[in-house]
């Protein structure tokens, strides 16, 4: 993060949104290897391991798999923001994700099992990445809206 947070300092924004555009790629491309491994192998292996038939909660375990792909993207995000300034938008992120997953959990739950487990899951993590990147974008275009504001003062 060192050197985001030197081109974020030196004003740098084209650099600063290629390199971070960069590490979205690497995030994506490690989650599409990890889907197509729990495709193929993750039900067999796991079945393996726990001597138990998972074959019935493949799905379930893509959809996890894609979460914890959403995971890291806002993980990514989280640091991005933080070396923005931006520590109070993700906490707001996190906040706003607690107070729907404390309404809604429990009820998905309830009503679909493991199926409803992991669906939140990845809808609460696709929530909080939307709001991340929202914050993210908004924080570039301010920044951009300064610099020129500064320049044109010059």
């Amino acid at each position: 993060m060192f050197r985001y947070s030197c081109l974020w300092n030196e004003n740098k924004l084209r650099k600063y949104v290629m390199e971070c555009l960069k590490q979205v790629m690497y995030v994506i491309a490690i989650t599409v290897v990890c889907l197509a491994g729990a495709w193929l192998l993750g039900i067999p292996v796991l079945s393996a391991l726990y001597g138990v038939d998972l074959s019935p909660y493949k799905y379930d375990l893509l959809i996890m798999m894609l979460g914890s792909g959403l995971l890291g993207f806002a993980g990514l995000l989280a640091n991005l923001l933080t070396v923005m300034r931006y520590q109070n938008a993700i906490l707001g992120g996190y906040i706003a994700v607690s107070v729907i997953a404390f309404f809604f959990s429990d009820k998905a739950v309830v009503e679909h099992g493991i199926r409803g487990a992991v669906l939140i899951y990845l809808v609460l993590l696709l929530i909080l990445s939307m709001i991340f990147l929202a914050e993210y974008v908004y924080g570039i275009f301010r920044r951009r809206d300064q610099l020129r504001k500064a320049n044109a003062a010059q």
